[in-house]
């Protein structure tokens, strides 16, 4: 199956690079690579920067919101692989008090061990009382069905596609939520991927990455003084640094 799915990419010429995603695994993009022209992740796991962005993403959502630290902050990260997990661990050592949760459960119970946090059933844990909910696994689990059940004040989290439809950011900001855009915080994977091919030294992409948060206090600070979306704010600064407009509906 990987290897029918590399020559599809190989018919791409190029122009999709497949990389590291939930469910797979650098062996995966491994194999992928035997007949695929091109493919990222098949030998370092990039989630860890992945990770580190998120992380300083979410302590500039924290700091926005109470001009303070992560320390004493309840973060509850739904899905705990290799993002998470990693995401976990960060938190527990800025002080943050995780909860975390896994379809896995003796996965979840582990991380949860690993980091001095505790474990909760997938089907607790978006209405938990919380600071930040941070989703790290799979899509579109902010619904219009789920919002009015949210117990946090901040969503930020890893994974691809978070809100099922636009309409879920209006109704977050209604709310009261604070919704940081999956693609701003999710980027350091693959900031990673252009680090390595582009040569950069570890101390350039530290930098890069930990960037994220910087980005993420812009955001929220330019749409709280807007009256607007987070999201709406990611993607007129996506436009600008693109130079042209860019219409990607959910």
């Amino acid at each position: 199956m990987l290897r029918a799915f590399g020559r599809l990419v190989a018919e791409l010429d190029g122009t999709y690079i497949p990389g590291v995603d939930m469910g797979t695994t650098i062996e995966d993009l491994a194999v992928i690579g035997t007949v695929a022209s091109d493919v990222a992740c098949d030998r370092t796991d990039p989630s860890p920067w992945t990770a580190l962005g998120v992380f300083c993403g979410i302590a500039a959502a924290v700091r926005h919101l109470d001009h303070t630290d992560l320390a004493g902050h309840r973060v509850v990260i739904q899905g705990v692989g290799h993002v998470g997990a990693s995401l976990a661990q960060r938190l527990a050592d800025a002080g943050a008090e995780v909860v975390v949760c896994d379809i896995d459960r003796a996965r979840s119970e582990r991380v949860a061990a690993s980091v001095g946090g505790r474990s909760v059933a997938p089907e607790e844990v978006l209405g938990i009382a919380c600071d930040v909910l941070a989703p790290c696994a799979q899509a579109r689990v902010i619904t219009t069905a789920t919002v009015p059940t949210l117990g946090c004040r901040i969503v930020a989290g890893a994974a691809n596609d978070m809100l099922s439809e636009r309409s879920c950011a209006d109704e977050l900001a209604g709310m009261g939520i604070t919704y940081v855009p999956d693609f701003l915080l999710n980027a350091g994977g693959v900031i990673h991927i252009h680090a390595i091919r582009s040569g950069w030294d570890h101390a350039r992409l530290e930098g890069v990455v930990m960037g994220i948060g910087d980005r993420t206090g812009e955001v929220l600070e330019r749409a709280e003084a807007a009256g607007r979306t987070p999201l709406d704010v990611a993607e007129e600064l996506a436009d600008e640094r693109l130079g042209h407009p860019v219409s990607v509906p959910l």
